[in-house]
């Protein structure tokens, strides 16, 4: 018994000394935080941790888990429908413009002026809305609210969206995406002449300090960055440049897939894409309706069919194509 006593109060010792009751709150501190994390992730109902951190890449737990072809199990809570109907007849919509379909995958090319996911600031229909409520077959495909969709496109972006018809090709697609076997080609009208023919951005990406809608590239140049920074790669090939050299047309080719990752690139470079209000010069929404970015090809191979689908050119860009470089286009 005097044995067990003496335990007792050396374990008490212990737990109070100082050092420990430091290391407690910080455990008690890390776990509100993690804490706060779940419920900010949680916010629209989902129970599942997000899968996408950017913009076609995985977050680490689930890219490692995409990496070995696993599979997060679907939890939809407390998603509401939207009026899409409604939403059709005010945006004279019918149905989404195909590029390309077959027993796995169904290849749409995206209108501009609509976002892909829903967000927590905005009602507004959005192509998992569509999807929802077009494909009934394709609501138990995918995660969370992003029913079908494996990757994104920027609500003013144009061109190539992929959606998947069964949790198989999902699984495959994200897979492809996250080891960078699909090939994504983008075009774009940007300001100023650029020089070389072709290039390479190397710049590392994180959250802007200055705007929390911003990505911001790191270098030793600005400060205007925070959280982690993260590797993102583009390549970049000129197709014309205006007669005044005040344009450039290019293609790029994203090797990585941040969110933003070309218009903020483009902008580092100070060759901001034209229309862009986000990361745009002060004259950019004076030269164009929109961000002149469109997603114009993806290449892939699935299950060992080879699938190369191309958007055309919408028409306000290619309007902004004749303005500005005439019959050189």
């Amino acid at each position: 018994m005097l044995i067990y006593d003496t335990l007792k109060i050396l374990k008490m010792q212990v737990e109070n000394r100082p050092d420990n009751k430091k290391t407690k709150k910080r455990k008690n501190d890390k776990m509100a935080n993690l804490n706060y994390k779940d419920f900010a992730r949680n916010r629209r109902g989902l129970k599942i941790k997000e899968v996408f951190d950017d913009e076609e890449n995985l977050d680490e737990e689930a890219s490692n888990l995409a990496g070995k072809g696993a599979y997060l199990k679907n939890k939809r809570i407390n998603y509401v429908p939207k009026d899409v109907e409604k939403w059709s007849k005010e945006n004279n919509f019918e149905d989404f413009d195909k590029l390309f379909e077959n027993e796995r995958v169904i290849i749409i090319n995206k209108p501009v002026n609509i976002m892909v996911h829903p967000d927590d600031r905005s009602d507004e229909v959005t192509i998992s809305d569509i999807v929802y409520d077009k494909y009934p077959d394709l609501r138990t495909v995918g995660e969370g609210d992003r029913f079908a969709i494996v990757h994104r496109l920027d609500r003013d972006t144009s061109g190539v969206l992929a959606l998947c018809k069964n949790e198989a090709a999902f699984k495959e697609m994200k897979g492809l995406f996250y080891n960078h076997k699909i090939r994504k080609v983008y075009r774009a009208i940007v300001e100023g002449n650029l020089r070389e023919d072709m290039g390479i951005i190397d710049s590392p990406i994180a959250r802007a300090r200055s705007d929390f809608r911003k990505k911001a590239v790191v270098d030793m140049f600005s400060k205007d960055f925070r959280g982690k920074e993260r590797e993102a790669l583009t390549r970049y090939k000129v197709l014309a440049r205006s007669e005044d050299k005040k344009f450039t047309y290019v293609e790029l080719y994203p090797l990585t897939g941040r969110t933003h990752q070309l218009r903020v690139h483009l902008r580092s470079i100070r060759h901001p894409i034209i229309g862009d209000e986000l990361y745009g010069s002060k004259d950019s929404t004076s030269l164009a309706p929109r961000c002149m970015l469109h997603a114009y090809k993806l290449e892939f191979i699935l299950r060992k069919e080879n699938i190369e689908v191309v958007a055309p050119m919408p028409d306000d860009m290619q309007k902004v194509l004749l303005q500005y470089f005439g019959d050189k286009i």
